[in-house]
């Protein structure tokens, strides 16, 4: 009987020193899952401030666009006026 008892305690202590292990096993796995969820976290921020620094420069860029056009269109009218002075001018050197 007194075999068996001391068995039986050997078996609870390597169950316990299992059952330890198991949690500091569970333990590392945990903290590993919470920096991850930290680093998704900070991924998630990195790119929301990627998405508006992108919004930023595509309404720049579309600004610019806008003012290259409005640049465009003021040199097509001087070029136009530059012609009718040049034709005005021409017409008086004819005369």
């Amino acid at each position: 009987m007194h075999w068996k008892l001391r068995k039986l305690v050997c078996f609870h202590r390597e169950v316990h020193l299992k059952l330890r292990k198991l949690a500091c096993i569970q333990r590392g796995v945990h903290l590993k899952l919470r920096k991850l969820v930290c680093f998704h976290r900070e991924m998630h921020l990195k790119l929301r401030k990627l998405v508006c620094f992108h919004r930023e420069m595509h309404l720049k860029l579309r600004e610019l666009v806008c003012f290259h056009r409005g640049i465009h269109l003021k040199l097509r009218k001087l070029v136009c006026f530059h012609r009718r002075v040049h034709l005005k001018l021409r017409k008086l050197a004819c005369f």
